[in-house]
């Protein structure tokens, strides 16, 4: 099991590193964040991405690379760990218990449907480094407010479904996933995704949105001939 790996240094009062200035440690977070995104977006294309493509990708050397992650093990962990923690913070800045629940759920797909489908995508290649257990219990507690929301709407008469919130809550996950498809086969255009997800997810759990106007076709016209 990989843990957190912790450097041999010597530290002030403050418990910053001995020598560390701010604009070092600016320097380092921005360089984690470059080579975590450029890993996420390698890894979405190609799962058997290596580090060395990872430093290209992320504008990075190797040797930068390595300093934060030790091993691709090392880097699938931090990419788990970022997918949850960013997600949690998103749902949470959408305050899910405020306001109606029908509007929550709207902010919900606006915080999240990108997010989501991003980290969906390497789910098979960090699995193999978390383990099955620790993936579910992470994924359970990132459903649990959506689980609270759903049932929130029940309660409120807001969600007509007779359906099981946590079911409900689990099948978002497939929409945004089948939305995903979609927009890599050119099948919806990313300018719709919003409003095709909520009204979709509106449509699960039996709200009532206002219609959106109609979209474009989802498959382009036959081709005639002249």
């Amino acid at each position: 099991m990989i843990g957190t790996v912790t450097g041999m240094v010597s530290t002030l009062a403050d418990g910053r590193p001995e020598g560390s200035t701010p604009g070092r440690r600016s320097d380092a977070t921005r360089h984690r964040r470059q080579i975590l995104d450029a890993a996420l977006d390698l890894l979405i294309r190609n799962p058997e991405a290596g580090m060395n493509e990872v430093a290209r990708g992320g504008g990075v050397a190797r040797s930068t690379v390595y300093a934060h992650f030790p091993t691709r093990d090392h880097l699938l962990r931090a990419i788990f760990d970022d997918a949850f923690e960013r997600a949690a913070a998103s749902i949470e800045g959408m305050a899910l218990e405020e306001g109606s629940a029908t509007d929550a759920l709207g902010r919900l797909v606006v915080a999240t449907h990108d997010l989501g489908v991003r980290y969906r995508l390497v789910a098979s290649s960090v699995l193999a480094v978390v383990g099955i257990e620790e993936f579910r219990a992470a994924r359970a507690a990132a459903v649990r407010p959506i689980i609270r929301l759903v049932e929130r709407g029940q309660e409120a008469g807001e969600f007509t479904s007779p359906l099981p919130a946590a079911w409900l809550a689990v099948a978002f996950d497939g929409i945004f996933f089948s939305w995903e498809i979609a927009r890599r086969e050119d099948l919806v255009g990313d300018g719709c995704a919003v409003g095709l997800l909520q009204q979709t997810f509106a449509a699960l759990v039996g709200a009532t949105l206002p219609p959106l106007p109609p979209p474009p076709p989802l498959l382009p016209p036959p081709a005639t001939d002249a």
